[in-house]
């Protein structure tokens, strides 16, 4: 990315249009857009699941996201664990940005520019978002849920980014989240619940 902004005279600081001025806005923003696309993205997980396992699909949850690890447990060396944790460890500072900066702040305007219409450059760049996360998948079910979930958290994160032109709040947004949920593997590998 940043080869292909400076080859277009643009820098990863302008895409992210970090002010140092607009900070403490730019953390309340990003604090309301969790709320804001954890809404559809949550009733995205649960109506997907819905459809695939019917009234049962609470109960299903394990399936969806562990895949058969109840009848095939995962036996982790340690030095495995220290390497999911470290990873874990540095992963909301790496991913958020790159995933923003790449789906939100570049192919958004490049798509919107190279068809002549914003809807365009929301949606594809969300399809790609949502696609994507299918590899986190554990199970088929799994990659639908997440494929539908995070094209909704894609679309509504292109929305307030078309909207309000302001990317950084969003990647705070994205940050946050993914801290929570990198926080959740580290603190099962190392009370060795895995």
């Amino acid at each position: 990315m940043t080869r292909l902004l400076h080859s277009e005279g643009r820098s990863i600081w302008d895409v992210i249009d970090f002010q140092r001025d607009r900070l403490g806005k730019d953390l309340l923003w990003g604090l309301l857009w969790i709320f804001v696309l954890f809404i559809p993205f949550a009733a995205t997980v649960n109506g997907v699941a819905f459809l695939i396992f019917g009234t049962d699909y609470l109960n299903q949850f394990e399936v969806i996201f562990t895949g058969d690890l109840a009848n095939n447990p995962l036996t982790t060396p340690v030095w495995l664990r220290w390497v999911g944790a470290i990873v874990a460890l540095f992963f909301p500072f790496i991913n958020a940005p790159i995933e923003e900066i790449m789906y939100r702040g570049y192919a958004q305007p490049k798509f919107a520019e190279g068809f002549g219409k914003p809807w365009a450059g929301i949606v594809i760049p969300s399809i790609g978002f949502g696609l994507q996360h299918c590899m986190l998948a554990a199970s088929w079910q799994g990659a639908l849920v997440y494929i539908g979930a995070f094209f909704f958290w894609g679309l509504g994160s292109a929305l307030i980014f078309h909207y309000h032109q302001r990317l950084f709040p969003i990647i705070i947004a994205h940050f946050v989240v993914n801290l929570a949920f990198a926080a959740m593997p580290l603190v099962l590998l190392m009370l060795d619940v895995y």
